[in-house]
């Protein structure tokens, strides 16, 4: 179903629209333009929105009081996003014909969802403070909780760990591998081929680029080939009857693998972090790979807030390989949003046709690089 986002007065966003979000949508713009606030607040409606889906499963079971629900400005809190909120402020998120309208600091979700319609969202977020993941988990010491984000970082890395205990990072030329030593304390390890012979390192010692690229690299291949979206609804579903003691009275009216929607969203906030040009466009090679090459269970959505041109230059790349019908990794441009964030708006960077083909206009970008070249040539005259 068609997804629409609308942000008014909310932090650096004046007014923007999302509509018909992207399977991969990409923004870009100057630091504190509101890129992350975008896939914050989208991030948040949709777990809004799955848990009105967990609701609507349980109301068609025949159990009337669900007692499941969401308080607006504890969630923001916990978002760090609610010193945004101001009274003017409203966000407008649909999925399909259901609406979820935040006004005046609360927020309706009044609706049914109908069994055709029901759907399993996952929402995986990763933060752009994810560079101190490595420590956090040499050290005993959880420094983390007062950050949703990272802390939702930190989780899903563990998760993945437990399942994937080697992992090639070919966009960075390393591997990755975790052992469990005899004192039951997990070694994390990075191994490559050097100048000097091959290395073996500990993840907290390797580059700031290995390090933040790591947690990406990991988390996204689990959640893109060996996550289970069914088991985790099962898990939801048994604690909330555990918890509340209805058990007795649920009367299942489909199986949780009956649901027609089923979705993975992951959000990554500056993929390129500390990473060289050729590994940052090598990096989207990977995550186009895993999340839209790569056969699932289930969609995959992936949203990035960059500040990246060589990202948002090499998806034309991508794009005309899928024209092209080029064996190596491509994108369909109808699965491609990208945005400019400037002044709090949004402007569409996808023009439609150039000699034939989709273009992202990236022009823009390389202003800067223009104007110090400008500024150049005024002194080599």
């Amino acid at each position: 179903m068609k997804e629409y986002l609308k942000i008014v007065d909310f932090g650096p966003i004046s007014e923007i629209e999302l509509n018909n979000i992207s399977p991969l949508t990409v923004f870009i713009g100057k630091s504190g333009s509101g890129k992350s606030t975008i896939m914050k607040v989208l991030s948040l409606f949709r777990w809004m929105y799955k848990r009105v889906n967990l609701r609507s499963f349980i109301k068609h079971s025949k159990i009337k009081n669900t007692k499941i629900g969401f308080k607006t400005k504890p969630l923001l809190r916990t978002s760090g996003l609610l010193e945004y909120l101001r009274p003017t402020s409203q966000i407008i998120y649909r999925n399909g014909p259901y609406e979820i309208i935040m006004k005046n600091g609360a927020t309706s979700a009044k609706f049914v969802v109908v069994r055709e319609d029901l759907s399993l969202d996952k929402i995986v977020f990763i933060s752009d403070k994810r560079s101190i993941i490595p420590d956090l988990l040499d050290s005993s010491v959880d420094r983390h909780k007062d950050n949703f984000y990272l802390q939702d970082t930190l989780e899903n890395f563990r998760t993945a760990y437990r399942y994937i205990s080697e992992l090639s990072l070919d966009f960075l030329g390393v591997k990755f591998s975790v052992q469990k030593q005899k004192n039951g304390i997990n070694d994390f390890r990075i191994s490559g081929n050097g100048a000097n012979g091959n290395y073996s390192i500990k993840l907290s010692d390797a580059s700031s680029g290995i390090q933040t690229a790591t947690s990406v690299g990991l988390i996204t291949d689990y959640y893109s080939t060996r996550y289970n979206l069914e088991d985790s609804l099962n898990r939801a579903l048994f604690s909330y009857f555990a918890d509340n003691d209805d058990l007795k009275n649920f009367r299942a009216g489909m199986n949780v693998g009956e649901f027609p929607n089923r979705r993975v969203n992951i959000f990554i906030e500056e993929p390129e972090l500390s990473l060289y040009p050729n590994n940052q466009i090598e990096m989207v090679d990977f995550l186009v790979n895993r999340c839209f090459s790569t056969k699932h269970q289930y969609d995959m959505t992936l949203m990035l807030a960059t500040h990246s041109p060589y990202i948002v230059n090499y998806l034309n790349l991508l794009i005309a390989r899928y024209r092209g019908n080029d064996k190596e990794t491509s994108i369909n441009p109808d699965m491609v949003g990208v945005y400019l964030i400037e002044e709090g708006t949004l402007i569409d960077l996808k023009v439609q046709d150039y000699k034939g083909m989709p273009l992202i206009e990236a022009t823009l970008l390389s202003d800067p690089i223009s104007d110090i070249y400008d500024e150049y040539d005024k002194f080599s005259r």
